[in-house]
């Protein structure tokens, strides 16, 4: 059975979210070509700079089969990135939808357009609580919020927006 997202047929309906898993490209080249149930590889979030992020250990149980991660936006930088996602091939029957992050409106522009060849869509992480200056900070704010999805999204590919649960924005 095939998929469809937006204009893209993909080969299954699941997808890995961003975060812990998708934390090198060989991961989501591999996960790409070996599991055919999954069809929106989403990649970890991307800024504009390296970010080290928390020391291990970034995962607690907190109750049975209840975990919580925080990883702190671990990432290589998008210049880095751009250089390790142009040497894998994503199948075309897989959405690589590539998750960014920024502090205003210009870095996640930023971002987006240095890997806009590469993605089939972009996430734009607005979600992550404990990163000063990123993240719950953007997505409190309606107005600067609401910039950076039209400005993502005037460059013509699917945007997707991950909110937090606990941001009370109307």
């Amino acid at each position: 059975m095939k998929y469809k997202i937006f204009d893209k047929e993909i080969s299954g309906p699941f997808t890995i979210p961003s975060g812990i898993v998708t934390t090198e490209v060989s991961t989501i080249e591999k996960i790409a070509n070996e599991i055919p149930e999954i069809g929106i590889l989403t990649t970890k979030s991307i800024g504009p700079e390296l970010r080290v992020g928390y020391r291990e250990p970034i995962i607690a149980q907190i109750a049975p089969f209840s975990f919580i991660n925080a990883v702190g936006l671990t990432n290589p930088g998008v210049e880095e990135f751009r250089k390790r996602i142009s040497k894998i091939k994503i199948p075309r029957d897989k959405f690589l939808l590539i998750s960014i992050f920024g502090g205003n409106e210009k870095e996640f522009r930023g971002v987006a357009e240095t890997l806009f060849d590469f993605a089939n869509g972009f996430e734009l992480n607005i979600s992550c609580p404990h990163t000063e200056k990123y993240g719950q900070t953007i997505g409190k704010d309606t107005a600067i919020l609401e910039k950076i999805v039209k400005s993502i999204s005037s460059l013509g590919k699917p945007v997707f927006v991950k909110i937090s649960p606990n941001l009370d924005v109307k």
